[in-house]
């Protein structure tokens, strides 16, 4: 048998840190819901499914038209799009 452990971790950011993580997450969530919202468009509209990759490499050129997202490290939306997008994506291939 298999024994599991997990470990919980205990932050006590500072009032800036506790500022710049709220930005964080509501980049990221709105980040999310754009490339959903996306998908789910191109689905009813014409029928098709947007890859990953489609939406990862348009990432750059949202920087440029939305300044305010230069701040925000892309590893944590792109990981949030494969988890949750690519499970959508196959949902609705099948």
């Amino acid at each position: 048998m298999e024994t599991v452990l997990a470990y919980k971790y205990r932050i006590y950011p500072t009032r800036s840190q506790i500022s710049r993580l709220g930005n964080q997450f509501s980049m990221c969530r709105y980040l999310y819901n754009w490339n959903l919202e996306e998908r789910i468009n191109a689905y009813k509209d014409h029928g098709e499914t947007i890859s990953y990759s489609r939406q990862q490499n348009a990432l750059p050129g949202l920087k440029e038209e939305r300044p305010w997202f230069k701040s925000v490290h892309f590893i944590y939306p792109t990981t949030w799009a494969t988890e949750y997008l690519g499970g959508i994506e196959i949902r609705m291939c099948t």
